[in-house]
């Protein structure tokens, strides 16, 4: 059996290897390579969001620490804090020790992605508060689309009401700077 070190080391390779690899690629590899669902899985989703958080670390930006995993329906199927799922934990461990592919790995996440355009026009980073990670377990029919937009919207206005931006405060110094 193998563990969630395994598992990270095994997909930071496949992207070392090949930066512009597809989700759907690194899958059937770590599966011919032996690794099992939800483990496959939970590789795809949640490794470049720990590589994204690692890479904008220090700048002040809130992140939600939870996660929600919808079917294609959009019906949700579980929810939790991100650091109770190894993979991510083992993920955020290994980005300072990946360096060749923090970048590549960094930009796979929409919510680093989000985060990117949100500088580039101009935002101030500790303005800007992110909602939980949201991920399919699924192919996402219409209708699981629009009620995940549904969700996202109610959880976006909860964080507004419930975390103010911060008052202006000194922030570490980025470890890489990419915008």
């Amino acid at each position: 059996m193998q563990d969630d070190a395994q598992i990270v080391t095994a997909y930071l390779d496949v992207l070392a290897a090949s930066p512009q690899v597809t989700d759907q690629s690194i899958t059937e590899t770590l599966r011919a390579a032996g690794f099992a669902e939800p483990f496959v899985s939970q590789a795809v989703q949640f490794v470049p969001i720990a590589f994204g958080r690692a890479l904008l670390d220090g700048l002040g930006i809130r992140f939600s620490q939870n996660y929600v995993l919808l079917n294609g329906e959009g019906r949700l199927v579980e929810r939790g804090a991100l650091d109770s799922l190894v993979v991510y934990k083992t993920a955020l461990t290994a980005a300072s020790s990946r360096p060749d592919v923090v970048k590549a790995v960094a930009l796979r996440s929409a919510e680093t992605n989000a985060i990117n355009n949100a500088l580039n026009s101009g935002s101030n980073p500790a303005d800007l508060a992110m909602a939980p990670v949201m991920a399919f377990t699924e192919a996402v029919t219409q209708r699981g689309a629009a009620r995940a937009q549904e969700l996202l919207q109610s959880m976006l206005e909860d964080i507004r009401v419930e975390n103010p931006p911060a008052a202006p405060q000194a922030t570490r110094k980025p470890r890489w700077k990419f915008w």
